[in-house]
């Protein structure tokens, strides 16, 4: 069994990594071992750099707190710290609103 997790050329371009758990060899942009479903270490930087919270999409959430929620629905499984951003400015935007109206309808009533 071979525990290494160095990447080795085959056929030219493509490229593949041994499991640290079972030592099957497995696709270098693999995020999970076919064989035993251990999750690989050191996934790419490429999938990582795409999960990043940014502030388009948070001001996304603020301006319209629904499509939040739902871009989280969608997202908190592939991207969670984008989704969870997306989500808190949300649930700001939709906390001072509520503090807005709460505080308008008190001062109608006087």
């Amino acid at each position: 069994m071979n525990n290494q997790s160095n990447v080795t050329p085959q056929n030219g371009n493509l490229q593949y990594k041994f499991c640290q758990n079972c030592g099957a060899k497995i696709d270098v942009k693999a995020v999970v071992c076919p064989k035993c479903g251990v999750p690989v270490n050191g996934n790419n930087a490429e999938s990582n750099s795409e999960d990043r919270n940014n502030g388009w999409w948070n001001l996304l959430g603020f301006f319209f707190p629904i499509v939040g929620w739902i871009l989280w629905a969608v997202w908190h499984k592939e991207y969670p710290k984008r989704a969870h951003g997306i989500c808190v400015w949300s649930w700001v935007s939709f906390g001072i609103s509520f503090v807005i109206g709460f505080v308008n309808g008190f001062l109608s009533t006087l």
